[in-house]
């Protein structure tokens, strides 16, 4: 009711529903609302009068230094756009607490020592979801110490930093793409850190990512996932896949296909699947592959079956395999090509057709313009250029894309020298 009362969109979503014996169990009677629609109806979403996307955007454009909150009330994040789809969000104080201190709720459950040293290096800039979770981490509370960098610094800087930081770090938490670097770091013996827990986060956990972390430091790679609308998942040492907060966010898991599920749904729930751990996106795959039999499926669009002939080999990292099955779908383009394109790219890279990768770049749009001179091709480039083992264009594309991003702050809130508690 609160919602109805206070936001157009809400009021036309919710007319002819009797709001007063509304619960939760009625939920899923609600159309889905995706960031696409949320970041188009912005203005007419939110229920606080005055608190615009125009509003919210020159905020965030501030500098971390002067931005401060929102009204002197709401905290305000960005997403990276990874996905696709750029989106802001706002929390009040309390809302925006409970969100962030999630992730206390699985220390010492997830696979580390619950008094090991942490590093982290994620985003810095309180822009970002990951950049204010550095700031916490920065707290003394009494806890383990918690180390913090940059995880846009130049390398050897980063590196450095892991090496003296004091005292020593025992578990490490970065993004994917970062964590294989670290790790290739390590087998050269420039990083001297001997984690015994590693955990990524913000990408694509791809094979080369895993099996660089079990050359280097002989342990498996831990994920979590964090959703800037505001939940974490991590593992929770029972079984296996990753635990969401059950008070917070309600999960609906249905054995049959909604009745929406179209051709596009499904390819997201594909999606998905290709970024789980190995053997929740076996378990998930099979799944969609035992509703196609069935014959569920079959009719949304003809390259069903390839699409799942090669997500089956991916999620098991045989990426040649995967690249013959996908090799045919990029004739068609269109939508498909932007869903999958870095599951495309990935397969092809490391399945010996790097040339049908870099296509696949040009074809499909940023989503979004460039600032500064840098777009979100440049990052992907800089990825691929990795993935290829060109280490000096990646470091080259990467230094252009933090020079054009980079935003100074004045403030010392995750230098690998900030220590704090977490």
């Amino acid at each position: 009711m609160w919602a109805a009362d206070r936001s157009p969109f809400w009021r036309e979503r919710l007319a002819g529903r009797d709001l007063a014996s509304f619960t939760e169990s009625d939920l899923p009677s609600l159309p889905v609302l995706t960031r696409a629609e949320m970041m188009a109806e912005f203005d007419r979403v939110v229920t606080v009068p005055g608190l615009t996307l125009a509003r919210v955007q020159q905020h965030l454009d501030q500098s971390d230094a002067d931005r401060g909150y929102l009204d002197d009330e709401y905290q305000a994040i960005v997403t990276s756009g990874y996905i696709g789809t750029q989106a802001v969000h706002v929390y009040g104080w309390d809302a925006f607490v409970t969100f962030v201190m999630q992730g206390s709720r699985w220390t010492g459950r997830r696979g580390e020592d619950p008094e090991a040293v942490l590093a982290q290096a994620f985003a810095t800039s309180t822009r970002h979801e990951s950049g204010i979770f550095h700031a916490f981490s920065t707290f003394e509370s009494g806890g383990p110490a918690s180390h913090c960098s940059g995880g846009t610094q130049p390398l050897d800087e980063i590196v450095d930093g892991l090496n003296n930081a004091r005292p020593a770090v025992q578990a490490l938490q970065a993004w994917p793409s970062l964590m294989r670097e670290l790790a290739l770091e390590s087998i050269a013996g420039r990083l001297t850190i001997k984690p015994t827990w590693v955990s990524v986060a913000g990408e694509v956990c791809t094979p080369p990512v895993r099996e660089a972390v079990r050359s280097a430091w002989g342990i498996e790679t831990s994920e979590f996932w964090g959703c800037s609308e505001g939940t974490y998942a991590f593992p929770c040492g029972v079984g296996e896949g990753m635990h969401v907060a059950d008070d917070l966010v309600k999960r609906y898991v249905d054995v049959s296909p909604p009745r929406d599920f179209g051709a596009a749904t499904f390819a997201q729930t594909v999606l998905v699947c290709l970024q789980a751990p190995r053997s929740v996106g076996e378990r998930c795959i099979r799944r969609l592959r035992s509703l196609f039999t069935a014959g569920t499926l079959g009719a949304l669009y003809a390259g069903v079956d390839s699409l799942l002939a090669g997500a089956e080999p991916y999620v098991r990292g045989e990426l040649s395999a995967a690249a013959r099955a996908w090799r045919p779908m990029v004739a068609t383009g269109g939508w498909l090509l932007d869903t999958f394109r870095d599951p495309f790219a990935i397969a092809f890279d490391g399945g010996g057709d790097p040339g049908l990768a870099e296509t696949i770049d040009r074809a499909v749009a940023d989503g979004r313009g460039p600032y500064n001179g840098a777009s979100l091709s440049h990052v992907r480039s800089a990825l691929r250029a990795a993935r290829l083992g060109d280490v000096a264009r990646a470091r080259d594309l990467a230094g252009k894309v933090l020079e054009a991003w980079s935003r100074p702050t004045r403030t010392c809130q995750c230098s690998p020298r900030c220590g704090g508690s977490r």
